[in-house]
């Protein structure tokens, strides 16, 4: 999406087909007052993604989940004074 002072004025299909590229042309530059426009672009959200933009270039991320999981071993000759519990941190 193109925003012309944070309001949308206009938005692209980008692809492969473009190389991933997009062009926004013919912008008016000042408002009936003389008051130059700020034009920024934003990404529609893309599942699976998380989408980070500076400047005009947007570069998405892929997110997801895994798991991690694991065993607690005790080499203590079966001691009897042993925790009943331990707590994992996940760093």
């Amino acid at each position: 999406d193109l925003l012309q002072n944070g309001k949308v004025v206009d938005t692209k299909e980008v692809t492969a087909a473009t190389e991933w590229k997009y062009t926004f042309e013919k912008l008016q530059a000042y408002d009936a007052n003389g008051a130059a426009y700020k034009y920024e672009v934003k990404e529609q959200a893309v599942p699976g993604y998380e989408s980070k933009v500076s400047g005009t270039d947007i570069t998405n991320t892929k997110v997801g989940k895994t798991k991690v999981e694991g065993t607690k071993t005790w080499n203590d000759g079966n001691a009897t004074d042993r925790p009943t519990m331990i707590k994992v941190d996940l760093l």
